[in-house]
């Protein structure tokens, strides 16, 4: 679901890898975020280079968002 919504936030007509990193990042106490945080790497660095992959936003966005192939 965050996934979705973030894919929405962005503009984007599908849920990309992006999205679903964004959605392991947006518990800042989960897996995810620790995980990464005890490899030495900020979260906040890998939520700013997700937001900079993600598609360039579309005018149409349906309803249900759809996952990419790639997701």
């Amino acid at each position: 679901m965050t996934a979705q919504n973030e894919a929405r936030a962005a503009g984007n007509a599908t849920i990309t890898p992006a999205h679903l990193v964004l959605e392991l990042l947006s518990e800042s106490e989960g897996l995810a975020a620790q995980a990464i945080a005890g490899q030495g790497v900020d979260p906040a660095t890998v939520r700013r280079t997700a937001i900079t992959t993600l598609p360039q936003a579309v005018e149409h966005i349906p309803e249900l968002i759809a996952f990419g192939a790639q997701a």
